[in-house]
């Protein structure tokens, strides 16, 4: 969990330092507004995983503790997890509008560039140029680990819903087991008590009329 927080951070950091370079046409314009709803989502997601990780710690609480309340706290924590997939989902999609919209945003780079005549300035662009193409192509890979880990953590989370029905069955199961224990040793019990009284009054006829 501590890695997914830090490679949202890292996220947040990178996408907030391209905005710096992106203001101005409507191409930098539509980059800036791809970078503000990544930050935007990977703040959603850090809140969520928290969330998502304090119910798992408290479903996994309650399965040590008392099996009983389990479906209502796996409730809770498969509501976390789905939120935390919804916005796996959301940051997959803004890192695809960003992809996107930074491809344009260098398009545009280019252009202009390509009309800047003095050498020392065109150096500078170049230099520039793979500066911010670094740190692009750095907010993707960030983007990408980020969905890795969030997958690791859905498909642990899954594991662990399934554990906890899996424990909720057995234990109604040994529940209704010891039910049905105690009622067999009732029925035995009822069993042996009538064989009893039977023989004993079958003894008793026997008695009388061996008697006559």
């Amino acid at each position: 969990m501590l890695k997914l927080f830090a490679s949202i951070a890292t996220i947040g950091v990178i996408s907030l330092t391209i905005a710096s370079y992106t203001s101005g046409n409507p191409t930098t314009v539509q980059a800036a507004a791809t970078t503000s709803t990544i930050t935007n989502t990977t703040s959603k997601v850090q809140e969520a995983a928290t969330r998502s990780n304090d119910r798992a710690a408290s479903l996994g609480t309650t399965i040590t503790t008392n099996p009983s309340d389990i479906p209502d706290k796996l409730r809770s924590f498969t509501r976390s997890t789905a939120e935390l997939h919804d916005l796996r989902e959301q940051l997959a999609n803004d890192l695809t509008s960003y992809a996107d919209a930074a491809t344009k945003t260098i398009a545009a780079f280019d252009e202009e560039a390509g009309k800047i005549t003095d050498e020392n300035i065109k150096r500078n662009m170049t230099t520039l140029r793979r500066k911010t193409i670094d740190e692009q192509e750095r907010v993707i890979k960030e983007g990408n680990e980020v969905i890795n880990h969030l997958d690791t953590v859905l498909q642990r989370g899954k594991d662990l819903s399934h554990a906890a029905n899996c424990i909720r069955i057995a234990t109604t199961l040994h529940d209704n087991g010891s039910t049905i224990t105690e009622q067999l040793a009732l029925a035995q019990k009822t069993a042996t008590d009538y064989h009893t009284t039977t023989n004993t009054l079958l003894a008793k006829i026997d008695n009388t009329l061996a008697s006559k």
